[in-house]
């Protein structure tokens, strides 16, 4: 891989998304102002851009939709994720089902530890996605076995497939010459890295300063697959130094270790429209207007003034004071000093702000999600209501749906990796999990790691609604024709309630469980009989002995 090349690819892909960034940067000064360094430089711990802003109504409701989706669309109070096998016989097995299971809550263990990062990680995408409509965030193995590490829509660069997906992601990032010694010191010693000279003459005299460096992540062209190091597997990683026009390190992984999910965009845009963007022109007409309301105000309570007489002192406007002027006569009328009156309404200005405030609320969905406000609604309710809430957010929701499918496929990947070696048997001592996979599942191959959305759920329920339904048209039937019971599967009854309603697999019994359950209670049942017709045999002997026929 040429490196100029690569560099080359970052810089058209950089100028193809300058209208982005301006629209990004204006978005962050009103909706994110912890992130509105994209166009503009600031010193670290500049506050004055925030200072400047008169309304933080689109701050808070870029919070308030935030905390809404996470709430909706994945807390840890439900089971948002499945594990299955794409052959669904092989998920009732028993004991296939109970690995499942239990590798499912291992992950969400794992995700919702604090030392992972994952729920930081899911809020600060959520709200750029908001703002800014295209996320990204870094999956790696750190400090613990899976961390997530969001990035700043200012520190990436996207390209699409062939199939509209994003297969090709640039980072770019600074790192001090400290921190290129830490990271990739021990890998030059040992030759899978190399660090230009000028930056290792830096390691001791400056090692603080700073170079600009980029991280290209994309399918691997060529790759021997019968071979597992990393410079085979399937995503290639390239850091580039770009000073220096050097590659620094070559590096791989099995599946696309950033995860990225895009808003409603156009088809010959690689960047998403966010909600935020859409209500640019009314948070910054809100903005310009508290700001004239505030003049306004000020104006009204401390009005200029007219001097109408001559003082010797400078005037002393505090209440109660008192003031001499020279002059004994005025002219008719008029007083010595006057408040200049200004022409306008400051109810009116605030009617337009409240106004200008309900298109920002429309915008953001945040009326229309009020229905979540009903702390006595059914658990039915609360799924109905998730659905409609997935409804009406549409396309925006799409895209995080897009980003948490991408996120949990790279999840699942990372953690397995970890625990099982490449002919899929347990890794001793991994520390996560130390459950064999059953054999059956080993046997037949892939896995899949399933989101489940609430429109998913609500339809779920629905489902399960009309099957009970139909049995209970069945049993009032059958009050009448008794054999038409004989028309229900009813373990599969049993089973699709189950899979409907997403009960955890290990409260069924598999299949052949059943069936040796069921072999077991009649041989009991048979030899039951048996010992009863002996006992009856030798019961009615007895009589007829004591008959004496016999």
């Amino acid at each position: 891989m040429e490196i100029k090349d690569l560099i080359k690819k970052a810089e058209t892909l950089a100028s193809t998304r300058s209208n982005f960034e301006t629209e990004w940067q204006n978005v962050a000064d009103l909706f994110r102002p912890v992130k509105s360094n994209i166009t503009v430089e600031r010193t670290k711990g500049d506050k004055d851009h925030i200072h400047a802003l008169y309304d933080s109504f689109p701050i808070n409701a870029v919070s308030t939709l935030k905390s809404i989706v996470i709430g909706l669309f994945f807390n840890r109070s439900i089971v948002p994720i499945e594990l299955v096998s794409p052959i669904e016989e092989i998920n009732e097995d028993i004991e296939v089902s109970e690995w499942l299971g239990d590798f499912t809550k291992m992950m969400l263990k794992m995700m919702f530890d604090p030392k992972s990062g994952f729920e930081r990680s899911l809020s600060e995408a959520v709200a750029d996605d908001i703002c800014f409509g295209t996320v990204a965030t870094f999956i790696e193995k750190g400090n613990f076995p899976i961390k997530y590490h969001s990035l700043h829509i200012k520190d990436f660069l996207i390209a699409e497939s062939k199939h509209g997906d994003v297969d090709y992601v640039v980072l770019k990032a600074t790192k001090t010459a400290r921190q290129v010694q830490q990271e990739w010191s021990a890998k030059m010693e040992a030759g899978d890295a190399r660090i230009h000279e000028n930056i290792t003459k830096c390691f001791d005299k400056d090692p603080f300063k700073e170079f600009e460096f980029q991280l290209h992540v994309l399918p691997r062209e060529e790759r021997d697959e019968n071979k597992i190091d990393m410079l085979n597997k399937p995503i290639a990683g390239y850091w580039v130094d770009v000073k220096h026009k050097e590659l620094v390190e070559e590096i791989g992984w099995d599946t696309m270790p950033i995860a990225v999910g895009r808003s409603e965009k156009a088809s010959n845009e690689l960047y998403g429209t966010s909600r935020a963007m859409m209500a640019l022109a009314s948070a910054g007409q809100s903005n310009q207007m508290w700001r004239q309301l505030n003049e306004a105000t000020e104006l009204a309570l401390r009005p200029p003034l007219n001097i109408n007489a001559n003082y010797s002192k400078k005037l002393n406007l505090k209440s109660k004071a008192l003031n001499y002027p020279e002059q004994k006569s005025l002219a008719h009328g008029r007083s010595a000093v006057e408040a200049i009156v200004n022409v306008g309404s400051i109810a009116a200005n605030k009617d337009l702000i409240l106004e200008v405030k309900e298109n920002i609320k429309d915008i953001f969905f945040l009326d229309k999600l009020k229905i979540f406000d009903n702390p006595s609604a059914t658990a039915t309710q609360v799924l109905e209501l998730r659905a409609e809430a997935f409804r009406i957010m549409g396309d925006f929701v799409t895209g995080l749906i897009q980003y948490m499918d991408n996120n949990l496929t790279r999840t699942f990947s990372l953690l397995f990796s970890q625990i099982y070696d490449m002919n899929n048997d347990l890794i001793p001592n991994n520390g996560i999990f130390e459950k064999e996979i059953p054999d059956l599942l080993k046997e037949n191959g892939e896995l899949k790691i399933e989101y489940i959305n609430p429109i998913a759920q609500s339809q779920k329920l629905n489902e399960s609604a009309s099957m009970d339904k139909w049995l209970a048209d069945i049993a009032n039937i059958a009050q009448f024709k008794l054999e038409v019971l004989d028309l229900i599967n009813f373990d599969q009854v049993v089973r699709s309630k189950r899979e409907v309603l997403n009960i955890d697999a290990e409260l069924i019994y598999g299949i052949d469980k059943v069936n040796e359950i069921r072999e077991a209670n009649q041989a009991a049942q048979q030899q039951q009989q048996a010992l009863m017709q002996e006992q009856e045999a030798v019961k009615t002997a007895s009589m007829a002995k004591q008959s004496g026929l016999v």
